[in-house]
């Protein structure tokens, strides 16, 4: 990812060896584990945002934050908020943050008003039309493809 995307309802992201499925509002699983009645299920609000991680060494867990949380930091670092032992992965891999009521990721972190990318970056699997701009890279199956517009 070359800047900020917005992340979407049941986003496939691939870090490394693992993959994260994004949902927004009150995750079904956190919904039944937690017996919270039928009225809330329908205040399903954006606001909240879970990540479920699928990796070799975490089968299935969910982590669910809240719009007040600054920055989400995923990546090997003991200071990420989501920790993933994966030597693919960079220290601080990737973050999502929320903004003007949206939730977004980019590859690596913010350091110093500067954006520091991951090593081996992160990749969205999109099931819907998203924008393509100057320099954009995208995977499709083992191909890498860099977007130029003359």
């Amino acid at each position: 990812m070359n800047k900020s995307i917005e992340i979407k309802n049941n986003f496939l992201i691939s870090i490394g060896e693992n993959y994260l499925v994004i949902t927004l509002g009150q995750d079904e699983d956190n919904l039944l584990k937690e017996n919270i009645p039928n009225k809330t299920r329908q205040e399903n609000n954006k606001d909240i945002i879970n990540i479920k991680i699928f990796s070799n060494n975490i089968k299935n867990y969910i982590l669910t934050f809240d719009k007040n949380k600054k920055n989400i930091l995923i990546g090997r670092s003991s200071n990420c908020d989501v920790i993933i032992e994966d030597n693919l992965l960079s220290r601080f891999h990737c973050m999502i943050y929320f903004k003007d009521n949206k939730w977004f990721i980019c590859d690596g972190y913010m350091e110093n008003d500067k954006n520091k990318k991951s090593t081996n970056g992160t990749w969205l699997y999109a099931f819907e039309d998203i924008n393509i701009e100057q320099g954009t890279i995208f995977k499709s199956n083992h191909y890498l493809f860099i977007c130029s517009f003359e």
